[in-house]
């Protein structure tokens, strides 16, 4: 089967690589269209408990880290997050919207999952599972789209991979993969994806294209503008445009692509909140690796946060990982919170020794920008 054929997104040039600046880029906001956030979410199975009540919040720019044994919940609490599984009490929001209930191709455009374990049925090659990262965007196609998967692959250092099958991979080499189809499916912000379709022909996006030229009459209404640049009877482009923020529907698509400067090509974008965060979500993105891509993904994972704006949620067992590279951490027991804050503050030796029943020694080793990174050396209990 040739899944570039079935998805109609391959195009001449694919891998032909552009400058890492074109990846978009938005600034970290803590306001609750920049937040995913579970308020009191349990889960209970055939009468058991798999998940007491437990509120997170992660915030866009960030990286969290949920922690905890084996059997903690994490990976249940971490279902709840992406919607694969309903809570039997309370609710999860992303952007400030309930999940439940969201249309799972808005969904799929806004937040991309790496599962500890996926298992692909058909022999597809390594590029062609990465296309499947942008086929939630095949109706409205970025105009950097033939080489988005290809710099996906580069990020995670899989592109001389590219032409294998997937299943005659390793583990460790999956996984990076994985990690790469979800990069290109949450590459670029959702604002610029509504600014381009406004460029398309059609009556509904006259007003939007013309707003500069545009000006609304006294109602809250914008006249209609068009597609040679006319005017309207009244008004300025000013007038115009704070009509675009007005309510209603025929004016959300113009307001975020108010949200989205002008493509430059190789130039980085700069969005506002108003174009919808972004999220990667990772279920133990580094158990099948090796040290070294280990760290490469998690300095992956924080440079997305800080220089993109990317919200990343992240499992994981290892605590000096979990130290070394995320903000916050939620730390999970036998299905209850017991502890959650920033992480070098959280994960402390009493935290470590109640949760996980081994001695911590704290060590601090010296870093490259002069600040010093503080890590455990464990030792089971006498």
């Amino acid at each position: 089967m040739n899944l570039r054929k079935l998805l109609n997104l391959s195009r001449p040039g694919l891998l032909q690589a552009v400058p890492s600046a074109a990846m978009p880029c938005s600034a970290p906001s803590t306001s609750s269209a920049a937040t995913l956030q579970a308020h009191g979410v349990a889960v209970a199975l055939g009468g058991q408990s798999l998940l007491k009540a437990s509120s997170l919040q992660c915030v866009a720019g960030q990286l969290t880290v949920i922690l905890g044994p084996n059997g903690a919940g994490k990976s249940t609490l971490m279902s709840l997050l992406t919607g694969q599984r309903q809570p039997t009490e309370g609710h999860v929001e992303l952007g400030g919207q309930a999940l439940q209930g969201r249309a799972a191709g808005e969904l799929a455009r806004l937040r991309a999952f790496v599962a500890q374990e996926t298992q692909v049925a058909f022999d597809f090659t390594v590029r062609e599972v990465v296309e499947l990262g942008r086929y939630p965007h095949r109706s409205r196609p970025s105009p950097q789209e033939a080489d988005i998967a290809g710099l996906a692959m580069q990020a995670t250092a899989v592109e001389h991979l590219m032409d294998r099958p997937l299943n005659t991979l390793s583990g460790g080499e999956k996984a990076r993969v994985h990690l790469a189809r979800a990069l290109a499916q949450v590459w670029e912000p959702v604002a610029l994806q509504a600014r381009d379709a406004i460029n398309q022909p059609g009556p509904r996006n006259r007003l939007c294209r013309a707003a500069g030229a545009a000006a609304p009459s006294g109602d809250s209404e914008p006249h209609e503008v068009s597609e040679q640049g006319g005017h309207a009877a009244k008004g300025t482009s000013e007038q115009a445009r704070d009509s675009i923020n007005q309510s209603g529907p025929r004016n959300r698509l113009c307001r975020a692509a108010g949200a989205a400067a002008p493509s430059g090509g190789s130039e980085p974008h700069e969005v506002s909140e108003r174009g919808g965060s972004r999220w990667l979500l990772l279920d133990e993105p580094t158990a099948a690796l090796d040290l070294q891509h280990q760290h490469r993904v998690l300095q992956l994972a924080r440079r997305w946060a800080d220089t993109h704006g990317i919200g990343v949620v992240a499992v994981l067992h290892d605590l000096n990982l979990a130290l070394r590279y995320s903000d916050r951490c939620l730390v999970l027991q036998r299905g209850e919170v017991v502890a959650s804050g920033p992480t070098g503050q959280t994960l402390t030796a009493e935290c470590i020794a109640q949760v996980w029943d081994v001695v911590a020694h704290p060590v601090m080793l010296p870093a490259a920008q002069g600040q010093e990174v503080h890590q455990y050396l464990f030792e089971a209990q006498p």
